[in-house]
């Protein structure tokens, strides 16, 4: 994890976890986090365990915590309520009321500013409110984890037990559900009609040039096809397009990405099966095989899991990959303020710098040297996952099983 993300996303990600297990009555304080060796430890914190503790106690006594304290007595009622006023349904309206709108608007706002025409103070001020905006969408996104996980898990659990199917049969009849996972959007479908009016430019997509070279062509093409390619690059050309990390690349970055998005898209008729919900016969042969007993229950939790599927991937598209993009372009602009001024070597290293660092080398204060920051993004590159420990302070234990909790 690189420096400037390792300020945000240990805070933030906690917050909106912690939000999510009060909402949904879950027995957990939440999480810790640290960033040692740039890789990212996580510690799932239960309420009333010790903080060094290996796993659970034994069941007597796990039984009696349960039943005795008044954090965990809290969250099981709260778990019998979000099971009555389906919890998730509330945030789903929240989201398409106004989470959503509210996300899109601030990245657009800040996206809309033209970074050039700024000075340096002002430069540092845009990154301030990037920065901002990124811990807000990732509190936002990990406050909905639960929205998405609960109607799934139940759905799959539920009728894998009752049907014995495998889980890849159960999960067939969410396909289309989800249309933001496969990015088929009107944007998108807009670009691919064009190109199939444009028989030079499908000849481009297939050609050996520099991807760079062909997106320009593609953007600069006349009519309705550069619009579409222009419109299309604006919604998406500043979302992550390599990873989650401010370190990682744009859309816009990586033009190979781009257009092998676009040729796959080409090759994928709008018909195919990935992209169509299931037929009613398809979700009928499953239904068949659940006791007639539980058919109504199967019934609400299909259309539970449908409802909130989309929402899954739809908080990262519209948050937090589309606010991490921005606060990198902001980095980007300030790294090349920094190198032309010889404060350090190349825009890319900045994203190891701490966030008020940046601001003593914009404002021409002292902050870490060329040096300084050039070791840190290096040890950072060169660092291997391989090369650390699995855990620390010991291998933690199983959870407690399923059966020592009360009945859902």
């Amino acid at each position: 994890m690189s420096g400037y993300m390792s300020e945000i996303f240990p805070r933030a990600m906690p917050a909106g976890f912690s939000r999510c297990a009060e909402r949904y009555g879950l027995p957990l304080e939440g999480m810790r986090m640290a960033v040692i060796g740039h890789f990212l430890y996580v510690q799932i914190v239960p309420i009333g365990a010790p903080i060094d503790a290996k796993g659970p106690p034994p069941k007597w006594l796990f039984k009696l915590v349960l039943k005795l304290h008044p954090g965990l007595r809290k969250r099981m009622r709260r778990c019998v309520e979000v099971l009555a006023e389906r919890t998730w349904q509330i945030e789903i309206d929240e989201w398409n009321s106004t989470i959503r709108d509210d996300l899109v608007g601030r990245n657009q706002a800040l996206q809309a500013v033209d970074l050039a025409a700024l000075d340096n103070a002002a430069l540092f001020g845009h990154l301030t409110a990037c920065r901002d905006n990124l811990y807000y969408a990732l509190e936002s996104h990990h406050s909905l984890t639960a929205s998405t996980a609960v109607p799934l898990g139940r759905y799959l659990s539920k009728t894998t037990a009752w049907t014995g199917l495998p889980d890849h049969e159960v999960l067939a009849l969410l396909r289309g559900s989800s249309p933001s996972t496969i990015g088929n959007t009107a944007d998108l479908q807009r670009v691919q009609a064009a190109l199939k009016q444009h028989d030079e430019a499908m000849g481009w997509l297939k050609s050996p040039d520099e991807p760079a070279e062909t997106l320009q062509r593609l953007l600069t093409a006349d009519g309705e096809l550069g619009e579409a390619v222009r419109a299309y690059l604006e919604v998406i050309g500043n979302r992550l397009g390599t990873g989650y990390d401010v370190a990682d690349r744009r859309v816009v970055e990586v033009p190979d990405v781009f257009l092998r998005g676009l040729a796959s898209g080409l090759n994928r008729d709008q018909s195919s099966v990935d992209l169509q919900p299931p037929t009613q016969s398809q979700v009928d042969a499953v239904r068949s095989r659940v006791p007639a007993e539980h058919q109504a229950e199967f019934d609400r939790l299909l259309a539970d899991a449908n409802l909130t599927h989309e929402i899954r991937d739809e908080r990262i598209v519209l948050g937090d990959s589309w606010a991490t993009g921005l606060t990198r372009r902001a980095l980007l602009e300030a790294g090349r303020r920094l190198t032309e001024s010889g404060q350090i070597d190349q825009p890319e290293t900045l994203v190891d710098a701490k966030h008020e660092e940046i601001g003593a080398l914009l404002s021409g204060g002292s902050g870490p040297s060329r040096e300084e920051l050039a070791q840190r993004h290096q040890s950072r590159l060169s660092s291997r996952v391989e090369n650390m420990p699995a855990f620390l302070g010991g291998e933690p234990g199983p959870p407690p099983p399923d059966e020592w909790l009360p009945p859902a």
